[in-house]
């Protein structure tokens, strides 16, 4: 048995807050790994407040002092300025305009354009595109949710023994990118050219152990995460898929560590409230490894059948009665939990709560949205950070559209769970050990339940032959072909 400390119980997690477009989430962590310092920007000087940098402003970009990258968003000295920057990093313009080339690729660039965000980035290819907008300029709040630190934290939780072997999320994909560029003569002159937009950047010290947490196992998000990205930052998948899609897959499997990490964060803490509420003998006789197994089972968001009504397949419900509470809930279990030892164990700690009446009415409290002295209320920081992790953005125009979300808001003002083609592409291919290999539906089953979801054969199956990635007939269910997206 597995006699974990019952400080371990209190998870630590940063408290999340929404990214509207779903290349913050690389913009956020490339923070670790790369740098400019707030007094190498025009007019700035080191003491000065943080920069806010965006891409390419939006209506809802407001701030005054907003850093604006996009070189057509000046004027002509601006738009030749990227012209001859591009041409000095050796693209060829041919016969054709040299400021009709510059527009071309700065409009390129330009990343998901969602309904709602402060701003819109640059697709993140390479690490001057990366860092053409910042953490503050996307989310517009003078201080943001460490996401950087967030992914890292999920990343490291999903490591089989909890051992560390070095790398980093961030680092990973720093390496997967400068491999990428290197290999592309056209990436490399864009990131050239891209660097002269912005000042220059410095590489940060990668240098010591990255911390490790408890262990959970690797049946959870966080080892869906840990495998994926090391799987998409492999050698053999950063030679094989296309520069943007590189990019928007990064993306979709940051935004899936997030959506699922919190959801999880979220059935843990729900978990301990419910076996401390049910009494001392119950909370005293629960166990880590009990803790951890109820976790490996549960679903954390429900798929129901395409064809099923429409209020049989809405989750607002179900987000929206888990995720409000949490900013409570896991400050009073984190205030209670602390109030052991390290020595302490889960048992002895879970049944030392249980065993304080005025603890167990005030879990109680919070868990049916009461609102508790001493305790922020209720909140929707969790709800939103997940449902933008996993929602299809909202667009205006086919070009800015968002194609790698998993639920969608229907016109009854309701999300139901209906992964896009390429949000199911991307899982799937993931799951295959080897791009250009195969795997069967029973073992992607598996990989879905790592996520907490649990579609059956026959819904799985629907959405792989809309992606055109089953081979073979529906009839053989869980021992169907199941082929990478990219071969």
């Amino acid at each position: 048995m597995n006699e974990q400390s019952s400080q371990d119980l209190s998870l630590g997690f940063y408290r999340p807050q929404y990214s509207a477009a779903p290349e913050t989430y690389i913009t956020a962590l490339t923070r670790n790994v790369l740098d400019i310092p707030r007094g190498a920007w025009p007019d700035r000087e080191p003491g000065d407040a943080q920069v806010h940098v965006v891409y390419k402003k939006t209506p809802l970009s407001t701030r005054s002092d907003l850093e604006v990258t996009h070189p057509c968003e000046g004027g002509d000295a601006e738009l030749g300025a990227w012209r001859d920057a591009l041409q000095a990093a050796g693209v060829n313009f041919g016969r054709n305009d040299g400021n009709d080339v510059a527009r071309g690729f700065a409009m390129a660039f330009e990343g998901t354009l969602a309904s709602k965000a402060k701003g819109q980035a640059a697709v993140p290819m390479t690490q001057s595109l990366a860092m053409l907008q910042n953490l503050r300029g996307m989310t517009g709040g003078p201080r943001p949710f460490n996401l950087s630190d967030a992914l890292e934290q999920f990343y490291g939780l999903g490591r089989l023994d909890g051992s560390g072997d070095g790398h980093t999320a961030a680092g990973r994909w720093l390496g997967a990118v400068k491999d990428r560029t290197e290999a592309s003569p056209l990436l490399e002159a864009l990131d050239g050219a891209a660097a002269s937009l912005i000042p220059p950047v410095s590489e940060l010290d990668q240098s010591g152990t990255p911390p490790v947490g408890p262990l959970f196992g690797t049946s959870t998000p966080f080892g869906w995460f840990h495998d994926a990205w090391n799987r998409l930052t492999s050698d053999e998948w950063v030679k094989l898929l296309p520069d943007r899609r590189w990019s928007d897959w990064a993306a979709t499997v940051l935004r899936n560590a997030i959506g699922f990490g919190y959801l999880w964060e979220a059935r843990w803490y729900v978990n301990i409230a419910d076996r401390i509420t049910k009494g001392p003998d119950v909370a005293g006789a629960t166990t880590w490894d009990d803790l951890v197994e109820a976790m490996r089972v549960e679903k954390l968001l429900r798929w129901e059948d395409s064809d099923a009504r429409p209020g049989k397949r809405k989750v607002s419900h179900d987000l929206n009665n888990l995720l409000l509470r949490m900013t409570p809930l896991v400050a009073e279990l984190d205030n209670q939990i602390k109030n052991g030892g390290q020595s302490e164990t889960v048992p002895d700690g879970l049944r030392r709560i249980a065993s304080d009446g005025e603890a167990v009415r005030r879990i109680d409290d919070v868990v049916h949205g009461k609102q508790v002295e001493g305790l922020y209320g209720q909140n929707d920081n969790s709800l939103e950070a997940v449902r933008y992790a996993l929602k299809e953005r909202e667009s205006k125009t086919t070009r800015d559209m968002d194609h790698y979300g998993l639920i969608r808001l229907t016109s009854n003002n309701w999300f139901v769970v209906e992964p896009a083609t390429e949000w199911t592409a991307v899982v799937a291919s993931l799951s295959i050990p080897e791009p250009g290999g195969s795997t069967t539906v029973s073992h992607l089953r598996g990989e879905l339940a790592r996520l907490g979801l649990r579609p059956n054969d026959k819904e799985l199956i629907r959405h792989l032959v809309a992606a055109g990635l089953a081979v073979g007939s529906a009839d053989a269910e869980g021992a169907l072909t199941v082929n990478s997206a990219f071969r």
